[in-house]
């Protein structure tokens, strides 16, 4: 068995069995499909744990990045409490609107179509 724990290019197929907290992915619908079917049959002592419907599988069609990735900017030398009145400081300005200073980068995320290698 060749899974991931990640989706990659290579690796789309997956199944989860909720009831061992994973989800498995292979590069490979067949290779997907036996290591599913070696989880369902781990079910089976002495009869069919109720978990065994909780298993499922699919593809990959989309995953998740990050975007519009904004740098904490330095804070202006010339005014260190940021009070620079009527004057353009471009530093300051650009300091006031960074949405939160406790961190250093702040961004989005978006779903993105999952390229599958060629």
């Amino acid at each position: 068995m060749s899974g991931t724990n990640w989706p990659k290019a290579t690796h789309r197929f997956f199944y989860t069995d909720p009831g061992q907290g994973e989800s498995v992915f292979f590069d490979s619908e067949e290779e997907r499909d036996n290591a599913m079917a070696d989880a369902i049959s781990a079910y089976c002592d002495e009869g069919w744990s109720e978990e065994v419907d909780q298993i499922f599988a699919g593809v990959v069609s989309h995953t998740v990045e990050k975007c519009d990735v904004q740098t904490k900017p330095a804070p202006c030398a010339e005014h260190p409490d940021h009070d620079y009145g009527d004057n353009d400081c471009e530093a300051c300005i650009a300091w006031d609107e960074f949405p939160n200073h406790e961190f250093d980068e702040v961004c989005n995320y978006k779903a993105v179509p999952f390229e599958s290698a060629a």
